[in-house]
């Protein structure tokens, strides 16, 4: 967790009406909440902000969600990752469990309480 005892998530999405209903989930808890519309915005907030958290849909235009979690997994190790995700083919469940090594899978639409709940390490 960041220095100032406050969790950070970051939800990384290519559809702004989904980061806003992520957003709207977490609201009241003690996190900080980023939010970016693409893994290249996603990685440039890694590269500012002391992330703890970041969940990101799996199907994005350009660096899907598998590429940005193993980026995320290389450089920031620490950082938990969970993939959201509408489709729960046996094969990419694998693929990000093995390339990007997520903690969790959450899918859309997902549950809030489930959301509150899943991201434990905070």
């Amino acid at each position: 967790m960041n220095s100032d005892s406050k969790g950070s998530i970051l939800f990384v999405d290519d559809e702004i009406n989904i980061l806003d209903a992520l957003t709207r989930s977490v609201r009241g808890l003690n996190l900080k909440v980023y939010s970016a519309n693409s893994a290249k915005e996603g990685i440039s907030i890694l590269e500012q902000k002391d992330i703890d958290i970041v969940i990101s849909d799996k199907n994005m235009p350009g660096m899907g969600g598998n590429e940005f979690l193993q980026e995320v997994a290389r450089r920031w190790p620490e950082t938990v990752r969970i993939m959201l995700t509408a489709y729960t083919e046996l094969n990419s469940v694998m693929d990000a469990i093995n390339t990007g090594r997520v903690w969790s899978f959450m899918q859309k639409p997902w549950n809030n309480d489930e959301l509150i709940i899943n991201p434990n390490p905070v």
